[in-house]
């Protein structure tokens, strides 16, 4: 048996090689089968996402803030911190509180309940508006 070649012929072996390419082919079958499944569903994913973003937007909108307090005392304390007095003194600007709007200098909202004392003071009597 040292000396003995051994041959593998294909038709010893038939039942074998037949049986690799069929579960080669099933897999490969299997493959673009799920490809096919996987673009399907990203595609209604983001249809559905698309759709839907309303519902994100609707609640995030809810979470907003219906005053510019906060804005209004910046820009103010801004003004304060540059000097400019005729900005600062003259030039209204719009207050939201809530439903309420007011149109105020930053001189008349510094004396106002909801800015409490957060906006530094310029003296306005020098200037004309």
């Amino acid at each position: 048996m040292v000396g003995k070649k051994v041959n593998f012929s294909k038709e010893k072996f038939s039942c074998f090689t037949h049986s690799i390419r069929k579960k080669g082919l099933t897999v490969t079958i299997e493959t673009v089968l799920l490809i096919i499944l996987s673009i399907a569903v990203m595609t209604i994913l983001i249809i559905f996402l698309a759709t839907q973003t309303s519902f994100f937007k609707r609640f995030l909108n809810s979470q907003e803030d219906d005053s510019n307090i906060d804005v209004v005392v910046g820009k103010c304390n801004s003004l304060f911190n540059v000097d400019s007095k005729y900005s600062y003194c003259c030039e209204k600007r719009a207050v939201d509180f809530g439903n309420n709007s007011k149109q105020m200098t930053c001189d008349e909202f510094r004396v106002d309940e909801f800015s409490s004392g957060r906006i530094e003071v310029l003296d306005c009597a020098g200037v004309k508006c």
